[in-house]
């Protein structure tokens, strides 16, 4: 029978050098070609893409459609100016909260009710059955 030292000294030794093959796995793939030229290869393209939206950008702030928008951006700040906005947005926000607290209402009023009828079991269509303990003799 091998000595429990010498395991524990064994496995350790193993992770420690599992943890070199790691350390030195990663530095080499690192340090690799492949991914020296894979790093380049994004680094263009992402220049590229960034050329790319630069003239993009350049052409929608000189074209029709920026021009669209300046006016749009426009309409808006006088909708808010004159409080039209805000009075739509406050009916819209207070048609909202009524329903929300309609339905917290009702399924308040059917936990209320289902507490209170605890007692008594109620069949699939939710009314009461009632137990009639006379007996028809």
């Amino acid at each position: 029978m091998t000595d429990p030292a010498e395991n524990k000294d064994s496995i350790s030794d193993e992770f420690s050098k599992l943890g070199d093959n790691i350390k030195n796995t990663f530095t080499a793939l690192w340090e690799s070609e492949d991914r020296k030229k894979a790093t380049r290869g994004l680094e263009q393209g992402l220049t590229e893409i960034g050329k790319a939206i630069d003239n993009v950008a350049q052409e929608v702030t000189k074209g029709e459609a920026a021009q669209k928008i300046r006016q749009d951006v426009g309409d808006l700040q006088e909708r808010l100016k004159s409080g039209q906005v805000e009075g739509r947005v406050r009916e819209d926000l207070l048609q909202t909260l009524k329903k929300v607290n309609e339905e917290f209402g009702k399924f308040s009023q059917r936990w209320t009710s289902q507490s209170g009828d605890e007692a008594q079991p109620q069949d699939s269509s939710g009314s009461v059955e009632t137990k009639d303990n006379s007996t028809n003799d």
